[in-house]
């Protein structure tokens, strides 16, 4: 950053890397109804995340629940490229309040602390509650990702292992079909309950994955 900065100059840099983790201090920002839990995506344990502290991806401890990015973007879903602005400023979550990219050490301060989790927005009454709990008990992002990063990257799968994780991937999709029926989910919202699936994440770690007569075949990608 430009030393000689010490004000917000709207570029928009900051909106354009991805939207903020939510804390504590934003629940009622989500009770007022200026975000939504459709508004938002999952970044569950296990899954590879940027840390501002060490400056690199790093397995998450514990889950992260963000605002979405724009379609086929980084950039925060609230924000306007043409006007150069937040499109919920005054209800603007605690991260964007903080954020001061020429001096960044408030922010810095809160980050990974008091965060908020999917059981702490949907509520201990919520409907869809269970069906969460359960995805995340049948379908376990952190172990399987725990595999991935025993694996040699570019060496042949063991059989065991690409078995396992083709299991794992067909399991999760069977559970997201069943529960996009059964309540009649849009995608933003199978999102924010279930987090990304697993065939998406695997491509992110350089696996990929394809079906065939056989079923699925994952391989390292080129």
């Amino acid at each position: 950053m430009d030393p000689l900065i010490s004000h917000c100059l709207r570029c928009g840099t900051c909106c354009r890397k991805g939207g903020p983790a939510l804390h504590l201090a934003d629940l009622p920002i989500l009770q007022n109804g200026w975000l939504r839990p459709e508004q938002l995506i999952t970044i569950r344990k296990g899954e590879l995340a940027y840390s501002p502290k060490t400056g690199r991806a790093e397995p998450l401890k514990r889950e992260l629940v963000k605002t979405a990015n724009r379609s086929g973007e980084w950039a925060c879903v609230f924000y306007d490229e043409l006007r150069k602005e937040c499109s919920i400023y005054q209800h603007r979550p605690l991260e964007c309040r903080l954020l001061q990219c020429w001096a960044p050490e408030e922010l810095m301060a809160v980050s990974g602390r008091d965060t908020l989790t999917r059981g702490d927005i949907l509520g201990p009454d919520h409907p869809l509650l269970e069906s969460m709990t359960q995805h995340e008990r049948d379908c376990p992002c952190e172990r399987l990702l725990e595999l991935v990063a025993s694996l040699q990257t570019g060496q042949p799968l063991p059989m065991a292992a690409a078995e396992h994780l083709a299991e794992s991937i067909k399991k999760d999709l069977a559970f997201r079909s069943l529960a996009v029926q059964r309540f009649n989910l849009s995608l933003a919202m199978e999102l924010f309950l279930f987090g990304r699936p697993f065939l998406k994440i695997l491509a992110g770690h350089g696996l990929l994955v394809r079906e065939n007569g056989h079923g699925l075949h994952l391989q390292w990608q080129d």
